[in-house]
């Protein structure tokens, strides 16, 4: 993912064969929770790749990236809610999710 002026582009098209071990690493992410709210920024270019190559990806691919965005945006709509309540809110860290989060609901939409 590529950020120019706040917006943003797909920097690379992930080849099919490294789409698994990269939901692999998103996967785990998200069930530790180790920044777990940036998974849609840090691996849109895989969810991405996953889209384009929807059609030649085994069906176990497609569900562990639905499971994926799924449970990421469970987490993060939870975190964003907490987050959004408090009166100490860095407008950039707001900004930040709030961009995480609307990358986040796109990936699962178009999935």
């Amino acid at each position: 993912l590529v950020s120019e002026s706040g917006k943003f582009s797909v920097g690379k098209v992930v080849p099919v064969h490294n789409i698994p071990s990269n939901l692999d690493t998103v996967r785990d992410m998200v069930k530790k929770r180790a920044r777990w709210s940036w998974w849609s920024i840090e691996y849109f270019d895989t969810f991405f790749s996953v889209l384009l190559k929807f059609s030649s990806l085994d069906s176990s691919v497609k569900s562990i990236a639905w499971q994926c965005a799924v449970l990421g945006l469970e987490q993060h709509t939870e975190a964003l809610a907490k987050l959004l309540s408090s009166d100490h809110i860095d407008p950039q860290d707001k900004l930040s999710h709030l961009n995480a989060m609307q990358m986040g609901v796109y990936i699962l939409v178009e999935l």
